[in-house]
């Protein structure tokens, strides 16, 4: 086979984005930014208001079970971010992406970047399926048999762990991942990176612990509302923002639109200290608005990243980039 037939079987066989017209995956996509968005707002000006004046009353109507001696309302959100988790984990049309992307006639270097991709993909949702099952047990009773410093802190170093794979998300999308027998350290920047940025976590949440450990037996009680607890949560948000931000790039050609709840759900992150709270089982309506809120951004963030996951637009990316740098 000539080397121009080669060059055309390959460009067959792969996604061109700059070819496709907008279709109506993209204009559901515009739409649901549009509706995150406005939701946002709505919470932002009236959330505690709603979940205190119309949320709250309605439960104690018809469930009342959920507003005594259990964090039910927190507990129930926490329910529908597992069953996201879980749906992202199972999610059918992305597994028939990686089997797909492995049928290409895509270089053997893109085919393993893209796993990489897939891996980091899936251990990040089952580390928020993992984070949200250890709150809902938490708001569910758990309580009753943890001390809760030590609650939030299992939740603090699984906090931790996410935003540790969302750095190994932009790693696998920006410095080459993966060694060739041309270049067999050409993954050095990748796997220095991803060594750094675990350990320096490790090193934030250590830290974080052992200030709030020792604020707590200075004080003979939990301080939830001192500057520490951002500390994570910053990690985690500057995670999220740099992968994000790779997504920005005109090769996915990602409706612009899109960017605004997703930028919004890294600002979110460092909401996370006002979720941090032993008010239990009183209903903290500012800790619902908040949960709330970040589920809406999950679902939009989901929606995006498997859009691109499925219609081939992370592979397309992977070709263009290793393209560019052989040039």
């Amino acid at each position: 086979m000539s080397k121009q037939a080669a060059t055309d079987s390959h460009q067959n066989n792969t996604p061109d984005l700059k070819s496709s017209p907008p279709n109506a995956y993209d204009k559901g996509a515009r739409r649901l930014a549009y509706i995150a968005l406005f939701l946002s707002i709505m919470i932002f000006l009236f959330g505690d208001d709603i979940v205190a004046k119309k949320v709250v009353p309605f439960i104690n109507v018809y469930g009342p079970q959920f507003l005594t001696g259990v964090n039910g309302l927190e507990g129930s959100i926490a329910i529908l971010n597992v069953l996201l988790a879980a749906f992202v984990l199972w999610d059918p049309q992305t597994r028939q992406a990686i089997k797909d992307a492995d049928n290409t006639s895509t270089p053997a270097t893109t085919k393993n970047s893209f796993r990489k991709l897939m891996l980091g993909w899936r251990l990040l949702w089952l580390g928020h399926m993992s984070f949200y099952s250890w709150l809902l047990i938490h708001w569910f009773g758990l309580h009753n048999f943890v001390h809760p410093a030590w609650t939030w802190y299992i939740a603090d170093a699984i906090h931790m762990l996410i935003g540790f794979f969302y750095y190994y998300l932009f790693f696998v999308l920006d410095p080459p991942s993966v060694t060739t027998e041309l270049k067999p350290n050409s993954a050095i920047v990748f796997r220095r990176g991803v060594i750094a940025v675990l350990v320096f976590g490790c090193i934030v949440f250590i830290a974080s612990m052992l200030v709030d450990w020792y604020n707590s037996t200075a004080a003979q009680v939990r301080i939830t509302d001192i500057f520490v607890h951002k500390l994570i949560p910053a990690y985690t948000a500057i995670g999220m923002a740099f992968f994000i931000g790779r997504l920005d790039s005109h090769y996915l050609r990602i409706p612009r639109v899109i960017l605004a709840p997703l930028y919004l759900y890294v600002l979110v992150q460092l909401l996370w200290s006002r979720v941090e709270a032993t008010d239990l089982p009183k209903v903290n309506t500012e800790r619902v608005a908040i949960i709330s809120l970040a589920l809406i951004l999950k679902f939009v963030f989901f929606y995006s990243v498997a859009k691109w996951i499925r219609n081939g637009g992370f592979l397309q990316y992977l070709i263009k980039i290793e393209g560019d740098r052989n040039k």
